[in-house]
C-alpha cells in the first residue's frame, strides 16, 4: 500500500555567516544564524512499501536538473545505503526557490524528503537524522530542525535560538538578481585570500550583519554589490546577502514591505515577500 505526502520545503536566510576555519579534509568551519522564511518549494512524495528500491523524481518545467545531481536523489541514496532499507519512492517537485541563490532550496527539499521517509521507516531518531545528514549536504541538518538557529561546525551542529521579539514584528523581501552562483566558486575565491575570522564561542544574536562570503561573491558577480547598495539605500531594519549569494534581503516594517517589493521588482529583480518562521519544525 502506498503513502502520499504533500509537503512544503522552506527557504532560509543567513542573518549572520562567518567562516571560522578550515578542516584538513577541506570542509570550512562555520558560525551562522539562520531563519526559515515562508518562501517554499512544493513536494509530493509517494512511497510504496510493496515495491523494490527505486527513486523517480519529476520536476516542474522551470527546473532542469539531472537525477544524480538532485539532492533529493542523493538523500534517497544515502538513506537506503545507510539503513539497508528498500525505499520505492516517486517525487514530484514544484520548484519555486531559485537554484544557486543562497536560499538553500535543494537542501530544504532533501531535508523534507528525509523527514517524510524516516517518519515511515523510523530508522533514525530525529537527533540522529540531524547529526548524520550532513553527509547529504551541509545545510540539510539545519533544515531538518528549522526555525531560528545557530549553526556551527560544518553544518552538523544546530542549536535553537530564543524567538527574537523584533523579528516577530518585521517582514522581509528577498531579491534575486537573476544570476546563479556556484557555491564552490565562492569558497575557492574566499580561500585565495586565506582569511579566517576567529572569535570566542559567545551567544550570537541576529546583529550585527556579517557574511564572510560577501566579498568573494561580489568579485565573481559585481551586480550583488549594486543590489546590496540599493537595499541599504532604503534604510531597512536589517539586510544582507544570504549564503554564498546571489540573493540579498531587506527586513522592514509590515507597511514598508509591499512598497519595497514593488520598488525592487521595477528595478528588474525577482522579488518575494516573506514572513519569518522562528519555531522549529513539528513532525
Amino acid at each position: 500500500m502506498s503513502e502520499v505526502k504533500n509537503c512544503r520545503a522552506y527557504a532560509k536566510l543567513n542573518l549572520f555567516l562567518r567562516i571560522t576555519g578550515k578542516r584538513e579534509d577541506g570542509y570550512h568551519l562555520m558560525d551562522m544564524v539562520n531563519v526559515e522564511t515562508t518562501f517554499y518549494d512544493e513536494l509530493q512524495i509517494m512511497i510504496d512499501k510493496r515495491r523494490s528500491n527505486h527513486c523517480y523524481i519529476e520536476t516542474s518545467q522551470n527546473f532542469n536538473c539531472s537525477l544524480r545531481k538532485n539532492l533529493i536523489y542523493k538523500a534517497w541514496k544515502w538513506y537506503t545505503k545507510t539503513t539497508g532499507k528498500s525505499v520505492h519512492t516517486r517525487v514530484y517537485l514544484k520548484k519555486r526557490i531559485p537554484v544557486g541563490a543562497g536560499l538553500g532550496g535543494g537542501s530544504s527539499d532533501a531535508a523534507i524528503f528525509l523527514l517524510e521517509i524516516n517518519d515511515i521507516y523510523k530508522c533514525f531518531s530525529r537527533e540522529e537524522l540531524i547529526s548524520k545528514s550532513v553527509e547529504v549536504g551541509a545545510d540539510v541538518p539545519y533544515f531538518l530542525h528549522g526555525g531560528l538557529c545557530r549553526v556551527t561546525g560544518i553544518g552538523e551542529i544546530v542549536e535553537p535560538l530564543p524567538e527574537n521579539d523584533e523579528l516577530k514584528e518585521l517582514k522581509g523581501i528577498i531579491c534575486f538578481p537573476g544570476k546563479h552562483i556556484d557555491t564552490k566558486d565562492v569558497y575557492e575565491k574566499f580561500d585565495e585570500n586565506n582569511e579566517y575570522f576567529l572569535y570566542p564561542n559567545e551567544n550570537r544574536t541576529v546583529l550585527p550583519p556579517e557574511n564572510s562570503l560577501y566579498h568573494p561573491a561580489i568579485e565573481i558577480y559585481p551586480l550583488i554589490e549594486r543590489l546590496m547598495e540599493e537595499i541599504q539605500d532604503t534604510n531597512p531594519a536589517y539586510c544582507g546577502m544570504t549564503g554564498s549569494g546571489s540573493s540579498c534581503f531587506g527586513i522592514y516594517t509590515e507597511n514598508e514591505q509591499r512598497k519595497m517589493k514593488d520598488l525592487f521588482k521595477k528595478k528588474g529583480y525577482r522579488t518575494w515577500e516573506v514572513n519569518f518562521i522562528q519555531r522549529k519544525r513539528k513532525i
